[in-house]
């Protein structure tokens, strides 16, 4: 409780230059002034982020642990006179115990690489670094993306999904009802019937605006940095047990969804695998540079082409 306390005062000090109170010059108010006009958690957060990062590391020590994540952090209680009492959880290095390893023997796999497949991954390198330049010098050619604003209507009346603005068509209360009327009844049609992963995907295929309708409006390796809509995103990351099903809504209409499953890899043994590769990458390159004499000389310049191997 004392120390909280103390950072409370500590960020009332900090932070009563930016707050205004009337009567009084900036900074020149008396802190049970400001809790009062305020009220008596103004400074808390401020507190709070003073205090974390010393006890939190006071609690990674004792603790022993070695976390490879930010903490996610949970405050149960957070008042002035008491203790402040906090949790968090962090993603933590795993204990690997090795087990019987001398005499096993592997076969080596050696892929071979065609021309072709060096040709499939240089294009989808140029897909996955593309990026769109806005073109204002010149008439629209063919192969370029071009983003309209209209509004359509009949007679005075608008049309359902006739109006876009910002690349993003608008809807009405009404047609964004009878959209989730028909979201809700394609789904009770399919849990009507066998219920299955191929029926859905079958059912995507058939009704779905979203993708190209050939893989069951399926998207894999979906990690919280992917690029999707929030509320979309959202519900893949929530999402535990294969089967599971819902609609989300989002700008673009609404989505219903099915769950297929978790990687074989998981998230947090993706960000543990990261970690350690970042390491590994680290380390070499520490010792690449302390083994490395560095010499003066004439330099020339070549230029080389991109070479692939499976050597």
């Amino acid at each position: 409780a004392a120390d909280f306390a103390q950072a409370i005062e500590k960020a009332y000090v900090k932070m009563r230059g930016q707050v205004s109170v009337p009567g009084f010059r900036k900074g020149k108010a008396p802190r049970k002034v400001i809790e009062r006009m305020y009220g008596a958690g103004i400074f808390y957060e401020d507190a709070l982020e003073i205090l974390f990062p010393e006890t939190y590391m006071t609690a990674i020590q004792e603790s022993g642990i070695n976390p490879v994540s930010r903490p996610e952090l949970d405050v149960q209680v957070m008042e002035e006179g008491k203790d402040l009492e906090f949790s968090c959880e962090v993603f933590v290095y795993p204990e690997v115990k090795l087990g019987e390893y001398k005499g096993v023997e592997v076969t080596r796999k050696v892929s071979k690489v065609t021309e072709e497949d060096i040709d499939k991954r240089i294009e989808a390198e140029r897909k996955r670094i593309a990026r769109s330049v806005e073109v204002t010098d010149r008439a629209l050619e063919n192969g370029d993306n071009a983003e309209l604003d209209y509004s359509g209507s009949v007679d005075g009346v608008k049309f359902e999904g006739g109006t876009t603005e910002n690349g993003v068509t608008t809807y009405t209360d009404e047609e964004k009802k009878a959209a989730l009327t028909e979201a809700e009844a394609l789904l009770e049609e399919w849990k009507s019937g066998d219920a299955t992963e191929d029926s859905f995907a079958a059912l995507a295929n058939e009704k779905s605006d979203d993708g190209d309708g050939s893989n069951g409006g399926l998207y894999e390796n979906i990690l919280p940095s992917s690029n999707y809509v929030e509320n979309f995103l959202n519900w893949a990351l929530e999402a535990t047990e294969p089967g599971q099903t819902g609609i989300v809504e989002t700008e673009y209409g609404y989505h219903v969804m099915y769950f297929v499953g978790d990687s074989e890899l998981s998230y947090r043994d993706y960000m543990i695998e990261s970690q350690l590769l970042a390491a590994d990458m680290n380390t070499w390159y520490a010792d690449m540079l302390a083994t490395t004499t560095m010499t003066e000389a004439d330099t020339s310049y070549i230029t080389t082409g991109l070479i692939l191997s499976n050597g």
